[in-house]
């Protein structure tokens, strides 16, 4: 495993040193291949709020104009970057458009990067001096890590605030773990899955704390953004929805009109599989997500998750892959969500090194689409989760935690993040 993670790493350093070359490149006012734009959607949004335009966050013919200005060409598949965000995403990163574009790239790529390494030494701190240093060269140099970073996406805040909720869950402090939990309202998929999740199983106080903090991040960011802006959100998020539905095939205009192909969840592997099927990939898909679905509430009916240790913790591994897969806007970026079950398994095994390469190696799949799209990370982490559920109902859960290398008795310490 060993070998294999070092292999990994010789790749994962190729794609970190063209990720500086280009971001290095930028700043200093190189010509470089405009390849990953969507930090302009971003900006763009950030830029019409510090000049208290807000209203024109959503307004395509504006984003367009504005962007054109920046970079000189047309960008996407239709020709500007559109904001995906709720409102109050563009109001915490408006401090950032007060500086020059490429400075501002410069500097929000130093903030992730700080926030990769955060929770690179997070999920790494059972281990100690060259083994932690490799485990962390291997989680900050994965393909979605690497997305986020190329791309100036919001999905290391998602992680770092996921993280910080389990440290909290782990003490008990059910508020203050859904109140972590609500940096995933930046992407609103997220946070309405999990806290259908959260509502089924009765956590009520981190449900009402994942809730209230969504309200709080609108309300505060209202005297900045207006109530408009909302108003022109909800169309946009409904519309997005049907774009995914339909493939975004130019049949109707389209709100976003991205690749469903290179979505790494149910519906972009079914879209790929069935290319010319819409309509039969989305049967496959709600047949998928509901049988998926049926096989895991079967397995949460016997044992709740939770991390209470053993198999419980394992259905919260398979709670994490559910929603990881039923997401229709699931691109490689925010598969570092993936890592995060990491911070559930790695303090309770003895050698959890095995563990991390494995999970390193699962996440850097959808490289493989580049060039085959076989949809690679779709499908193991639905066999996963399916693999706990199934493991839960048949009370075979034991073996998949000593394949693991899982001790009970075990549990590192887990100080809060800071």
């Amino acid at each position: 495993m060993h070998r294999i993670g070092s292999l990994l790493q010789a790749a994962q350093i190729v794609l970190l040193l063209y990720l500086g070359r280009e971001v290095v490149g930028r700043f200093l006012g190189f010509a470089m291949p405009n390849t990953h734009q969507d930090f302009l959607a971003s900006y763009s949004a950030a830029h019409f709020v510090a000049e208290g335009q807000a209203s024109l966050i959503y307004r395509p013919p504006a984003l367009a104009s504005y962007q054109f200005h920046l970079v000189h060409t047309l960008v996407g598949t239709q020709g500007y970057m559109p904001f995906l965000n709720p409102p109050f995403g563009a109001a915490i990163q408006a401090p950032f458009a007060l500086l020059p574009f490429t400075v501002a790239r410069f500097a929000w790529f130093l903030f992730n990067l700080g926030l990769a390494v955060t929770a690179a030494a997070w999920l790494t701190r059972g281990l100690f001096g060259r083994q932690r240093a490799f485990a962390m060269l291997l989680i900050v140099g994965t393909v979605p890590v690497y997305q986020a970073l190329a791309e100036g996406q919001l999905s290391l805040v998602l992680l770092l605030g996921c993280l910080v909720a389990l440290s909290m869950a782990r003490r008990g402090r059910r508020g203050l773990t859904g109140a972590g939990l609500a940096v995933l309202w930046l992407k609103p998929q997220f946070a309405v899955m999990t806290l259908v999740g959260l509502l089924v199983f009765r956590n009520w106080r981190a449900a009402a704390a994942l809730s209230c903090g969504g309200l709080l991040l609108m309300l505060l960011s209202l005297p900045f953004v207006g109530i408009n802006a909302y108003v022109a959100y909800v169309p946009l998020l409904t519309g997005a929805l049907h774009d995914h539905l339909t493939t975004a095939s130019g049949a109707a205009p389209a709100v976003w009109q991205g690749s469903v192909f290179l979505t790494q969840g149910l519906n972009g592997l079914f879209a790929t599989a069935l290319e010319d099927g819409e309509s039969l990939a989305n049967v496959a898909f709600v047949l998928t997500a509901a049988f998926t679905c049926l096989v895991y509430f079967g397995a949460a009916r016997r044992l709740k998750p939770s991390l209470d240790g053993g198999s419980s913790e394992l259905m919260l591994v398979a709670s994490m892959g559910l929603i990881l897969v039923l997401d229709p806007h699931l691109f490689a970026q925010d598969i570092v969500l993936a890592l995060v079950p990491l911070a559930v398994l790695v303090p309770h095994l003895t050698k959890p090194m095995p563990v991390l390469v494995a999970t390193c190696l699962v996440v850097d799949l959808p490289l493989v689409d580049l060039l085959w799209p076989l949809h690679l990370f779709t499908v193991v982490l639905w066999t996963v989760v399916v693999s706990i559920a199934v493991a839960t109902l048949t009370r075979k859960s034991e073996y998949l935690l000593t394949l693991l290398g899982h001790d009970s008795r075990l549990l590192r310490s887990t100080p809060a993040l800071t």
